[in-house]
């Protein structure tokens, strides 16, 4: 393919000819070390020049998109209630550190505009939509930061890639599924990512072989592995091929892949 772009967008597998390693994407930020889905493990895991940071995005009681994985605050704050059911005010009141270590007492849930401010412009944000209605909202906060080229939208719902499709058709975006187990379900999921308009798949890393990446890729499809954290994992998936690994632990992929920047 030389210096000609390909079809599929250029964050999830190419920039400007193919790549000969996977993206590396930090899971819900440098969450193996520090805590999840805030502007500590962003941060630091900018530091380690990954190519993506991955985060979970919901939207509070007044209608904001905040940074949290779970549908409520309970598990990573010290405090609890539904997303949903909480305002932003009340939710920035939250300590979200402390449940990882005393060091990170006082760290707050970041909006997802703050979370935009501090990426790089060389970097890449995939931003999980929770929430099957929230499509809308997440393409305010990312049209208001001014951040369309440097975001790709995941869900597990295909219903908010088709929407996503419809308000922004050029937005890169990438299905999330589970477990697969046969070639047949495989290439139905293909299917259903195609129709949403999605240019990847994410699937946990136990479901991949090497027959599946070669399929995706004929139907211009990448492929996202979800979540490796350990070294004989990460050497079965760049066995099979995948496009993309998504990690808690950014370093010990960085490392393994003998990589003092990651950015080829």
């Amino acid at each position: 393919m030389g210096d000609v772009e390909c079809s599929v967008h250029r964050h999830l597998i190419l920039s400007k000819g193919l790549r000969t390693r996977p993206m590396i994407i930090a899971h819900r930020g440098y969450s193996g070390i520090y805590p999840e889905n805030t502007l500590i493990a962003l941060r630091e895991a900018i530091k380690l020049n990954v190519d993506g940071i991955e985060v979970d995005a919901r939207i509070t009681k007044d209608g904001c998109v905040i940074l949290m994985h779970d549908e409520t605050v309970d598990r990573t704050t010290n405090g609890s209630g539904k997303v949903e059911e909480l305002t932003l005010e009340q939710i920035k009141a939250l300590d979200a550190g402390s449940w990882k270590g005393e060091e990170f007492k006082g760290e707050s849930i970041p909006t997802l505009s703050e979370a935009l401010s501090c990426l790089p412009d060389d970097m890449v944000m995939y931003v999980e939509v929770k929430p099957s209605n929230a499509a809308r909202e997440v393409i305010s906060a990312i049209e208001e930061g001014g951040a369309f080229d440097r975001v790709v939208i995941c869900s597990f719902h295909p219903s908010v890639l088709k929407m996503v499709s419809e308000l922004r058709p050029h937005l890169p975006k990438v299905l999330i599924v589970g477990e697969c187990q046969s070639m047949n379900e495989f290439k139905r999921l293909i299917n259903v990512a195609l129709e949403c308009g999605a240019n990847g798949l994410s699937i946990h890393y136990g479901s991949i072989t090497a027959e599946f990446v070669k399929h995706a890729h004929q139907r211009a499809i990448g492929i996202v592995a979800w979540t490796v954290n350990d070294l004989r994992t990460l050497s079965a998936m760049l066995n099979v091929g995948v496009d993309a690994i998504a990690t808690d632990y950014p370093d010990i992929v960085i490392k393994a892949l003998g990589c003092d920047s990651v950015t080829d």
